[in-house]
């Protein structure tokens, strides 16, 4: 688990345990990693605060294999301009996670799922690619939010309360 207020990672960063990976601690958390992260081993990657890369073209890869838990309100991205995955996630407690600081970064995402709610925010100039259904029938994401992408691609169902695009000359397929 890395929980401190502030955290800085220096050099390329593999997590090869199969425990649980705990990045973050609440919202206020930020943990910056200054080359890229890969964490797909872990059985659940849990994430609150700002995960951030720092490096170039640096990849964020987090829990493509197992998914991802996102415990409050959390941001991915950072200044690094590199693919950013992460697998399967669920939005705990109605919380938000935003992917993406309008630079760009394509995306990679999993399904989105949330518990009680959750919004997906996705904010960056290359394109993302949206694997799985986002949201449920029985629970639904209270909302998605496209600040900006080049192209956004849903691979299956959505099912959200509301779906908010800002930059409309871009294209959003589904």
């Amino acid at each position: 688990s890395i929980t401190g207020w502030t955290n800085t990672i220096a050099g390329t960063t593999s997590f090869l345990n199969t425990v649980s990976l705990t990045l973050g601690g609440n919202w206020r958390v930020s943990t910056t990693f200054t080359d890229r992260v890969i964490a797909s081993v872990p059985s659940t990657v849990y994430l609150s605060g700002t995960i951030a890369g720092t490096t170039c073209a640096r990849t964020i890869t987090l829990g493509d294999l197992h998914g991802v838990t996102v415990s409050d309100d959390t941001f991915v991205g950072g200044t690094a301009t590199g693919l950013i995955t992460l697998g399967d996630v669920t939005i705990e407690n109605g919380g938000g996670l935003t992917v993406g600081t309008r630079i760009a970064n394509d995306i990679h995402l999993g399904a989105v799922t949330g518990l009680s709610g959750g919004i997906l925010d996705i904010n960056t100039t290359g394109t993302v690619n949206v694997t799985g259904a986002v949201g449920t029938a029985n629970d639904p994401l209270d909302g998605i939010t496209i600040e900006q992408s080049l192209d956004t691609t849903f691979h299956a169902p959505v099912t959200v309360s509301s779906l908010r695009r800002y930059e409309w000359n871009h294209c959003l397929y589904g």
